[in-house]
């Protein structure tokens, strides 16, 4: 009897043994999945950083941010000179007749620099490498400056397959408007009809 009373402790103590083994190994690889997604998360914040600090130093991206902020701005292209106002963006960025001056080259030029790298940085956040908020709000002034004026802007990005370009400026043009009407708007939600309408065709693949 003595035996199988021993016997049955052990076997009782090897099961809480087994189950607090079980315990802290759930708990550590708690701790490791907690530790490794705080460090993607710094990697994703640092990244974007980089990807923000890279357009606004880029000559041409860092150009094309300020036309859209700025009409009558002189900019110089090598040992040329040009003043630039809002006209002479539509008239750059027209989709047909494509025979161009030295300076409407170099707004479109300077454009495509800008909708390349944010058709980047949609593609890294669309693959889980960026988070969508640590760069939407910081270009989110630019994007509403864009959909404002969408005759200008949108028929050129249809064009020349800016599918995610598009994308991102719809989705970050409500933060600016959220932060200074100080609503809370998700920025993350659908795509909606309206933006399906607003750029019909704009996210098929060209030929």
């Amino acid at each position: 009897m003595d035996l199988e009373i021993t016997a049955y402790i052990v076997d009782t103590c090897l099961k809480i043994l087994s189950i607090t083994a079980g315990i802290v190994a759930i708990w550590q690889f708690k701790l490791n999945t907690d530790e490794k997604r705080k460090e993607n998360r710094h990697k994703q914040a640092y990244t974007a950083k980089e990807m923000i600090e890279s357009l606004f130093l880029n000559e041409k991206s860092r150009d094309a941010l300020k036309m859209l902020d700025w009409s009558g701005r002189t900019y110089k292209d090598g040992k040329e000179n040009y003043v630039i106002e809002v006209n002479d963006i539509k008239e750059s960025l027209r989709t047909d007749n494509l025979n161009f001056d030295d300076k409407k080259k170099f707004i479109r030029d300077c454009f495509e620099e800008l909708f390349d790298r944010i058709e980047t940085i949609q593609n890294l956040i669309d693959i889980k490498l960026l988070e969508f908020e640590d760069l939407a709000l910081i270009l989110s002034y630019y994007a509403e400056k864009i959909m404002s004026d969408q005759s200008t802007y949108c028929s050129f990005l249809r064009e020349y397959g800016y599918q995610k370009t598009i994308k991102f400026l719809y989705l970050a043009y409500p933060m600016y408007k959220a932060s200074k009407d100080k609503l809370d708007k998700n920025p993350s939600e659908e795509i909606t009809e309206t933006y399906q309408i607003l750029f019909e065709g704009a996210l098929q693949n060209k030929p």
